[in-house]
């Protein structure tokens, strides 16, 4: 009986270190998602050293040619 309880014990704990394992990473993402976005979108949400401004209207036309292609 003081095996099956081993055996019981051992794969219940890792069944459920699983589940806390998988609850604890996606909380890190959760919690550190701005982090986490500036690094994989460092080449959307920057600009370039030196660059000029655009004025509105031209950056508009831009959205807008870009986004006809779309639908």
């Amino acid at each position: 009986m003081k095996k099956v309880f081993r055996y019981l014990h051992l794969w219940l704990g890792l069944a459920s270190g699983l589940v806390v394992l998988i609850v604890s990473i996606t909380g890190c993402i959760y919690a550190f998602e701005k982090e986490i976005k500036s690094v994989v979108y460092k080449d959307i949400l920057s600009v370039e050293k030196g660059a000029t401004p655009q004025s509105l209207d031209k950056l508009l036309s831009v959205v807008k040619k870009n986004t006809e292609n779309l639908g």
